[in-house]
């Protein structure tokens, strides 16, 4: 039995359905499903029934979530105690980080390290957003990056970095007739097909945000990662949403970048780490993060 099954189980118990437990483990449903009939299947016994209420523990149910508890709570105090040791021998920091803040925060925070701490082991995971939030929980990484916003902040310490807006992409190749000046309106990019971050706590307000008079908008697809709104938009698909900045990341000879100045929306990016526990060498960090404010390598 791994720790991950019980993690998923107790989550379930917890839950009484699938979907918020998933949710919860920032995982989809699918492998949460299979992973609970894996852990019946070596059990040897169903582990849930249904009722009108949701999932309910069968008897062996029961029992195992007395000893699960008992078992997370002991893997946790170990980790937490190796990753002490692991810290003060080797002045190590594991950071994830997800598609924009790997490119555009990790290089700033690299060198802020390096000049405030002495012979820093650095450990850099390139991740999903989702990935890194469920990580953090687990204690496999210190001190996260990802765009805001943040679901669950409650289980988490953040600190903002960086602040922006959203803006309009296409190519220069698309026929927009809004081409000229230098931003756009919502009502300008609504009559487009769209292109939307894949993400939901992102697209789902900017679909709020842009449906007028109960006419929702022409979304024909979703990016998962910056470049590929790039790509897409490239190709001449429509009219990309992306963060403003994404001007870093594009050649203005080919693409129009246009900040949409009435989706008062924003985005960003910030610092996220464990609530309940970090060793001395990461609440080190978080405050060097603090103290710094906004920032973003150049």
């Amino acid at each position: 039995m791994e720790i991950r099954e019980i993690k998923y189980f107790l989550a379930v118990a917890e839950e009484k359905t699938i979907t918020a437990a998933a949710q919860k483990l920032y995982i989809s449903q699918p492998p949460l499903s299979r992973a609970i009939k894996s852990l019946e299947d070596k059990i040897g016994t169903p582990l849930f029934i249904r009722d009108p209420a949701g999932l309910e523990l069968t008897a062996s149910g029961r029992a195992l979530e007395k000893y699960a508890r008992a078992l997370l709570l002991q893997h946790s105090e170990m980790m937490r105690e190796m990753k002490a040791i692991s810290s003060r021998l080797n002045n190590r920091i594991i950071l994830g980080a997800n598609d924009g803040t790997y490119k555009f925060v990790i290089p700033h925070l690299v060198k802020l390290v390096n000049e405030n701490i002495e012979n820093p082991e650095i450990i850099i995971q390139h991740l999903p957003t989702d990935s890194i939030f469920r990580e953090i929980l687990d204690g496999t990484i210190d001190i996260g990056f990802a765009r805001t916003p943040i679901p669950d902040k409650e289980k988490f310490d953040v600190l903002e970095i960086h602040k922006e807006g959203w803006a309009a992409l296409v190519s220069k190749k698309y026929e927009w007739k809004t081409q000229s000046g230098g931003s756009t309106t919502i009502k300008q990019i609504v009559s487009q097909p769209l292109i939307f971050p894949s993400r939901q706590s992102l697209y789902v307000p900017i679909m709020e945000e842009l449906t007028i008079d109960g006419v929702l908008p022409n979304v024909i697809c979703y990016y998962f990662k910056l470049e590929s709104a790039v790509v897409l938009a490239d190709h001449g698909l429509g009219v990309a949403i992306v963060p403003e900045i994404t001007a870093a990341m594009i050649n203005h000879e080919d693409y129009v970048l246009k900040p949409i100045s009435d989706l008062k929306l924003t985005t960003g990016y910030c610092a996220i780490k464990n609530k309940e526990f970090s060793t001395e060498i990461v609440l080190q960090l978080w405050e060097m993060i603090r103290r710094s404010g906004c920032f973003l390598a150049d």
